[in-house]
């Protein structure tokens, strides 16, 4: 998770799960705390998701093996 300023300290979510790295990014914006995230990832899928959303379960798994595009980019150019 990249923590871009937020106005809730996200450490208390972050410890309630498993894997979850806290990162942090002063420069403000989506654009560079989605850098900060794509330049820190290790996972081979990598879901951007922003604070006014909600994702269920598996989502991420999900979007990636239904998405019309199997070239191994699943959401490039697109919003799921």
């Amino acid at each position: 998770m990249v923590d871009n300023d937020s106005f809730k300290d996200p450490v208390a979510v972050c410890s309630q799960v498993e894997g979850v790295r806290l990162e942090r990014e002063p420069n403000p914006g989506p654009d560079p705390a989605r850098n900060r995230g794509a330049l820190v990832a290790k996972a081979e899928l990598l879901p951007f998701v922003d604070a006014d959303c909600v994702v269920q379960p598996g989502w991420p798994r999900w979007s990636h093996w239904n998405s019309d595009d199997r070239s191994g980019s699943p959401t490039a150019n697109r919003s799921l």
